[in-house]
């Protein structure tokens, strides 16, 4: 084991698209040539150095350029990701204040066509109020006109009773109790 390297290789998908590294094997992690080995799909240089002759590591670590674009790419594209959602969490406070301003909107024209039903209720209730009192107006100086004439009629009449009571009075005492017996001009005696 001494002074061999041991590298591992994750074969990224955009890569093998790319046409730049091939998998070489089922997903498990094959040890080729130099060290490289390719696991499932995702491609990152990473090597190992095993020092001297203890098996142990020596802690060099070494990452290629495959490793740093692929870093880079999946970087990008967690960007892109998270400008996808802030787009999409952007669009939908969008939506709903359009929503929020909309039912604002129908909430005031309701409101605007409320109060110009009233107003104009108002208008035609005032208008039919003026006729009205236009109409009865007239209908209410006759019949103020004719109660006038009536107490004035009313008020002659007491006056003329109160006159002539005691004349009338006096003539029916005497036509009732006053008899004078006569032959009506009209009867014809039968000789």
């Amino acid at each position: 084991m001494g002074g061999s390297v041991w590298g591992r290789h994750l074969v990224q998908e955009a890569e093998r698209k790319r046409g730049a590294l091939r998998p070489r094997g089922s997903g498990g992690l094959q040890q080729g040539a130099g060290g490289r080995g390719e696991v499932g799909g995702v491609c990152v240089c990473v090597c190992v150095c095993w020092g001297g002759g203890g098996g142990e590591p020596s802690g060099t670590l070494v990452a290629s350029e495959t490793a740093s674009a692929i870093t880079t790419e999946m970087a990008s594209q967690s960007q892109g990701i998270q400008q996808l959602l802030q787009a999409e969490k952007r669009a939908a406070e969008k939506v709903a204040d359009a929503r929020k301003r909309k039912a604002r909107r129908l909430k005031q024209a309701k409101e605007e066509a409320q109060m110009e039903v009233e107003q104009y209720r108002r208008e035609r209730e005032q208008e039919f109020q003026s006729k009205q009192q236009a109409a009865m107006g007239s209908q209410g100086n006759l019949s103020a006109e004719v109660e006038q004439a009536t107490r004035r009629q009313v008020q002659g009449m007491q006056s003329s009773q109160q006159r002539n009571r005691e004349r009338v009075l006096a003539q029916l005492l005497g036509m009732v109790c006053d008899v004078r017996p006569q032959v009506h001009p009209n009867y014809r005696i039968a000789v």
